[in-house]
């Protein structure tokens, strides 16, 4: 009954939670684009700009080292345009910049732990929906080891 009660709400609050991360993100690009250009790993003002999934920021030389990038989907994810344009961190005076490694890799897991968890939420409920819930061992094991993931060990469900 409770892995059921939880899917049913997995399956609600991860997307919101999505949506709402992605509604924060345009209010940041408004009112913090310093911040966001810290957060995205954004140097130089891009248009259309690209979406990092890693690289080694270098905030001496202003630059990503070795970037793994996806064209246009910064823009599109950050302006909800297929060609929008983001600000680079150059654009403010090096005194003025935010570093970039802590937030930029913080970022990327706290993303990684939002997919991680949408798809425990969306497998749940298609093995649900399939009367296979309790004849998948694979998912049976990935919840416990995701819920220990997930959770600080100081929180009550670590």
């Amino acid at each position: 009954m409770m892995i059921r009660m939880a899917l049913g709400l997995l399956i609600i609050l991860v997307p919101l939670q999505i949506y709402l991360g992605d509604l924060h993100g345009l209010n940041t690009r408004e009112y913090q684009p310093a911040k966001l250009a810290a957060i995205e790993g954004i140097y130089a003002t891009a248009q259309p700009a690209p979406l990092t999934l890693f690289g080694i920021p270098d905030d001496r030389a202003a630059t990503m080292r070795y970037p793994i990038e996806v064209p246009h989907l910064g823009s599109l994810i950050l302006t909800h345009s297929w060609d929008g344009s983001i600000k680079g961190l150059r654009e403010w005076p090096e005194s003025d910049r935010p570093p970039v490694a802590l937030p930029f890799f913080a970022f990327r897991i706290m993303v990684g732990i939002g997919v991680v968890m949408l798809f425990v939420a969306i497998a749940g409920m298609v093995l649900q929906l399939r009367g296979r819930l309790w004849d998948s061992n694979w998912f049976l094991r990935l919840c416990p080891w995701g819920r220990r993931w997930v959770s600080s060990p100081s929180s009550p469900a670590g």
